[in-house]
C-alpha cells in the first residue's frame, strides 16, 4: 500500500527529517514550476525553457523532482543512473551551488509532498488519484530510502 511505502520512505528521526526539510527549504530560487521534457527545447548544445504560467519562489528540488517524474515508458526507460549522473554533472558544470550528495533524494521528497498537494486540493479531478499514487510509488522504488 503506498501510505506504508511513504512512510516507510520518510520513516527517520525527528530530528533527521527536520534537518532534510530545513536543507530543502534553505535556498529560495525562481523555479520554473512545471519543469517537464516537454517545456524544454535543445538548440545545438542549449537548453530554452517554455511555459512559465507556474513560475515561484522555492527549493531548487521542487524543479529537479517533477524533472525526473515518472515519464511514458518508453522515456522512463531511459532515465537511470548514467542518466542522474550526466543531469548531475551538467547542472554542477553551471550552478553557483553545486547539489549535494542526496540531492536525488531530497528532490524526490519534494515532488511527493507536491503530489500528496495536488491530490489534497478540494477541486483535485478523482482520475488523478491513480496517477499520482503510481508516481509516488515509482519515487520510492527508485532505491533512496531514507538513512
Amino acid at each position: 500500500m503506498a501510505i506504508n511505502r511513504i512512510h516507510d520512505f520518510i520513516r527517520v528521526d525527528k530530528q533527521e527529517i527536520s534537518r532534510l526539510f530545513r536543507r530543502i527549504n534553505a535556498e529560495s530560487v525562481l523555479c520554473h514550476g512545471d519543469m517537464i521534457y516537454s517545456n524544454t527545447l535543445i538548440a545545438g548544445n542549449k537548453p530554452y525553457f517554455i511555459d512559465f504560467e507556474f513560475v515561484h519562489a522555492g527549493s531548487p528540488y521542487q524543479d529537479i523532482g517533477k524533472f525526473f517524474r515518472t515519464k511514458a515508458p518508453e522515456i522512463q526507460s531511459l532515465i537511470d543512473c548514467s542518466l542522474y549522473a550526466a543531469f548531475a554533472d551538467g547542472y554542477n558544470a553551471a550552478a553557483s551551488s553545486p547539489l549535494p550528495v542526496d540531492w536525488l533524494r531530497l528532490a524526490h521528497l519534494c515532488d511527493i509532498e507536491a503530489l500528496l498537494c495536488l491530490i489534497n486540493r478540494d477541486s483535485a479531478p478523482a482520475e488523478w488519484i491513480a496517477d499520482v499514487e503510481y508516481d509516488i510509488q515509482r519515487s520510492l522504488r527508485e532505491g533512496h530510502p531514507a538513512p
